[in-house]
């Protein structure tokens, strides 16, 4: 009996140890297809802890999918695309249905503009998850490279169906990080897609049916209205060719569609030319946060880096922080001395703060190193601050003279031209203003209050009218456009006017100020 039961532990004692056996065998195997750390002398070190750290878990678990694609995720995010590959490529082998390294792994098609791989690639993967919207959208973006047109509008078409679904699978974002804006949806960046097809194809109406439908329901989509602009100019319509192409100028030329697994990549990135690329992708307006989040971690990994530090501070001067620029760009020119555009960049801040005496000594410094209109032009701005209009002129003259391109030189100049009585040179210089962008609603209002004066009132209605499709909430807009109506005698259209620019600004003194001659004179006419 007791000879029975040591035969059966024995058996059992073997079995346990084939397992184990079995179980390295597995985990060597698994190992083996992992990518060799590579040769990181030379890297950040940031970088090189970051791949160390990754190629080590990966190593004590090589069996799992998600450690070796994790793996993948940090070769990718600090861009050693080679290595990245095989880690995808090795987590596709323990988890074939896993739809997040198949992918990962289009995406490095993508960066490397492998537009046919990626269309491979991308096909398989919607062919498993027909629901995918953004791999659709990619689909779709990768066939309309190869001019494989009547694929690319099928992928567009399902990419368009499904844009709920963009995001299945994706894991939860850590909550540390700021959270993302859907700027621009995956519908609507397949409708672009659907529409230049259109265009190429020569089908101008469908295009512009498309395109209408777009920027109704995404308005600050600039490209879109780029494009429709196109449209209009082709059909012969050039007044809306000319409204959409203002538009467009007026808003972000590409804000890309919002991709979980992209933005997971930015977090989890060590590069800071990485972080810099994604950074100036994202919306400035809608996507503020985001953006300045990214370029921090830039300054984490990499802050001895010049061109981080003056990133950094060119956001915030961006946002009107100019307090918290300053003190990066004063980092930056310790670190490049006599740097002019950086000298430039700190006059502004001063300026922006009301420094007005510091900043023009920075100023004079930046444009003695070189010849610079935005130095010029920023030199003259302080001056015309202090009262040194004379000065000013100068200034502005000598920045166009440089770059007869600088619409804000143009505007400054114009309008410091009209406070002269010199209307005539005003003009010329506000319409460049306004031809060199389109899409600025300040430099059509300018003009407007210019062509108000010299009672031009229809072709001044036009510029308010302009401007405020570009801006709905430009409170002088709306109060020089009352301006125009109560002149052309539509009292009731002009007090409409006057009372929103004083909704948005409740203390607009022209605005108040019209509306109550306005009700004046309507008094005045009930008495008769």
């Amino acid at each position: 009996m007791n000879r029975a039961l040591l035969v059966v532990a024995s058996i059992v004692v073997v079995g346990i140890a084939a397992a184990g056996v079995g179980q390295r065998v597995r985990s060597r195997a698994a190992a083996a297809l992992l990518p060799s750390l590579p040769d990181l002398a030379g890297q950040p070190t940031a970088v090189a802890e970051h791949l160390h750290d990754a190629d080590a878990q990966a190593r004590r678990d090589p069996a799992s999918a998600h450690a070796v694609g994790a793996l993948g995720m940090a070769y990718h995010a600090d861009l050693f695309y080679d290595a990245a590959a095989e880690a995808y490529q090795a987590a596709k082998r323990l988890a074939p249905d896993d739809v997040e390294w198949n992918y990962l792994l289009a995406l490095i098609h993508v960066e490397r503009g492998e537009a046919a791989e990626a269309a491979a690639r991308l096909r398989e993967i919607v062919a498993a998850n027909p629901g995918m919207a953004l791999a659709w959208l990619r689909l779709g973006d990768a066939e309309f490279k190869r001019a494989h047109y009547q694929e690319a509008d099928e992928a567009y078409s399902r990419a368009e169906d499904a844009p709920r679904a963009a995001n299945a699978g994706v894991p939860a974002v850590d909550a540390a990080s700021p959270a993302r804006s859907e700027t621009i949806p995956v519908a609507a960046h397949a409708a672009l897609g659907q529409a230049r097809i259109a265009l190429q194809q020569g089908d101008i109406e469908r295009a512009r049916q498309s395109l209408e439908k777009v920027v109704d329901e995404t308005p600050r989509f600039g490209a879109a209205h780029r494009l429709l602009g196109d449209a209009y100019e082709r059909l012969g319509d050039r007044d809306k060719a000319a409204r959409h192409i203002a538009r467009a100028a007026a808003l972000p030329a590409f804000s890309a569609a919002p991709d979980p697994r992209v933005d997971a990549l930015a977090r989890e990135s060590r590069r800071s030319v990485l972080l810099i690329k994604q950074a100036a992708a994202s919306d400035l307006v809608r996507d503020a946060a985001w953006r300045e989040y990214l370029l921090r971690r830039a300054l984490e990994f990499d802050g001895a880096n010049p061109d981080v530090v003056y990133e950094m501070g060119a956001l915030l001067q961006q946002l009107k922080r100019p307090r918290d620029a300053l003190p990066y760009f004063e980092r930056h020119l310790d670190m490049v001395s006599d740097d002019q555009q950086t000298l430039v960049q700190i006059g502004k801040c001063q300026a922006d703060l009301g420094q007005f005496k510091e900043a023009e000594s920075v100023l004079r410094r930046a444009v003695a190193l070189a010849n610079d209109a935005v130095g010029e032009y920023n030199l003259g701005y302080v001056l015309e601050q202090v009262g040194r209009a004379d000065e000013a002129e100068r200034q502005y003259q000598r920045a166009l003279a440089l770059n007869p391109g600088l619409a804000s030189a143009h505007t400054n100049l114009g309008t410091a031209l009209v406070a002269r009585g010199r209307f005539t040179e005003a003009a010329a210089h506000l319409t460049e203003a306004v031809r060199l962008e389109p899409g600025n609603a300040a430099a059509r209002n300018n003009l407007g209050a210019l062509l108000l004066q010299q009672r031009q009132l229809d072709a001044a209605a036009g510029q308010f009218r302009l401007a405020l499709e570009l801006n709905p909430d430009h409170a002088d807009a709306h109060a020089n456009l009352g301006s125009a109506l109560a002149q052309q005698g539509a009292y009731d259209d002009a007090l409409r006017q006057f009372d929103e620019a004083l909704r948005i600004e409740p203390r607009h003194s022209a605005a108040g100020a019209n509306r109550q001659a306005v009700l004046a004179r309507l008094q005045a006419q009930d008495r008769r």
